[in-house]
């Protein structure tokens, strides 16, 4: 329904890496989310690669979209926004910056989570040197009063481990965007059954595939844990 693009973002510039942030009614922490992404993008250019970010706003109706515009266009970072004609929830909206993205790899970014500086150039470099189909790292698990509690996506990927144990990945991750395609993204079937399951089953189909999945050790960035957070109630 609506589209925007800053003055930073060309139509048919081709990026290395895209910063995918979905949000729903999160106005309150989405313009954290999208200055680590900034700070994260402006080390790739560091690297002589390019970098942008797409935001789509799920008509939440509380400011969202008004706020993102404004930050895009305050931005020197390609930013470009979608808004669909009606809410279409997270699968949906994470496949619609998927398949409307014009870059080699896509990061994704959710809009109360924080990306570290240099974590966009190191997954890139992990995901190329390896030929993987995604590249993903530690978050550290912090609470809205700062406390840390623990980190997640900690282990190197194990099919066993996810099929016994359940899923230990976030969606916070460097993937190939043309494989992410030509597999058909998240299934948004599966929101009929249980809220959440699309990251649990993409991570177990990439386990699936001929190729690597890379697992880099340092700190990615941060995951909030909030009452409702999807990690309190899986």
């Amino acid at each position: 329904a609506k589209k925007h693009r800053n003055q930073a973002s060309a139509r048919d510039e081709t990026l290395d890496v895209e910063v995918l942030i979905t949000l729903f009614r999160y106005k309150d922490y989405v313009a954290q989310a999208i200055g680590s992404a900034e700070l994260a993008i402006e080390g790739l250019k560091a690297r002589g690669l390019k970098g942008g970010i797409v935001v789509v706003e799920d008509c939440g109706g509380d400011g969202s979209w008004e706020l993102c515009l404004e930050l895009a266009d305050e931005s020197s970072v390609p930013i470009r926004m979608l808004q669909p004609a009606k809410n279409i929830g997270l699968t949906g909206a994470r496949n619609l910056g998927l398949t409307s993205s014009k870059s080699h790899t896509l990061f994704v970014l959710d809009a109360d989570n924080r990306v570290h500086p240099t974590a966009l150039a190191a997954l890139y470099d992990l995901l190329r040197g390896n030929e993987a189909v995604a590249a993903y790292g530690p978050l550290d698990v912090v609470t809205l009063s700062g406390e840390h509690m623990g980190q997640i996506s900690d282990s190197p990927p194990d099919r066993k481990r996810m099929m016994t144990q359940g899923n230990y990945i976030d969606a916070m991750a460097l993937f190939d965007t043309e494989h992410l395609k030509a597999t058909s993204g998240w299934d948004s079937e599966l929101l009929r059954h249980c809220w959440g399951l699309e990251d649990y089953e993409l991570w177990v189909r990439l386990m699936r595939s001929n190729r690597p999945i890379a697992f880099l050790q340092e700190t990615v960035g941060e995951y909030l844990l909030k009452e409702n957070s999807m990690a309190r109630h899986l």
